[in-house]
């Protein structure tokens, strides 16, 4: 759950629009710009907001798995449920200010050198 925030900023997360590939970069930053405040937004904040009574409880009682050899720390694993989306939130926020720039000025901005793509195409 920690690593989604890379993997959708390397561009390797799973697209649903068979059409993405296909279109010019205003069409697909128009996408990106309304999948963010559609989806992304909206479900991130659903989900904090949801998951805050589970983990002050989990972490009220420092509740731990009840298997006998299960994990003791489940409230950090349920912690990681508001990370996660927030990381997911600022990642998705980058993204749409990218796209609010390409809609714009009809120039792709480049992502930084470092950021290369999590897997290669001979590996899939």
């Amino acid at each position: 759950m920690l690593g989604a925030a890379a993997t959708l900023l390397a561009g390797q997360h799973v697209r649903v629009d068979i059409f993405h590939d296909r279109m010019s970069p205003p069409s697909k930053a128009r996408i990106d710009l309304w999948g963010f405040y559609i989806l992304l937004m909206p479900v991130s904040i659903l989900m904090i907001w949801k998951a805050q009574g589970s983990i002050h409880q989990s972490w009220r009682i420092l509740e731990s798995s009840l298997e006998s050899d299960g994990l003791p720390g489940v409230y950090l694993l349920k912690t990681s449920i508001s990370i996660f989306c927030f990381m997911m939130l600022m990642q998705g926020l980058a993204i749409a200010l990218r796209a609010a720039a390409v809609i714009r000025d009809d120039s792709e901005p480049k992502l930084p050198s470092l950021i290369a793509p999590l897997f290669s195409e001979e590996e899939s």
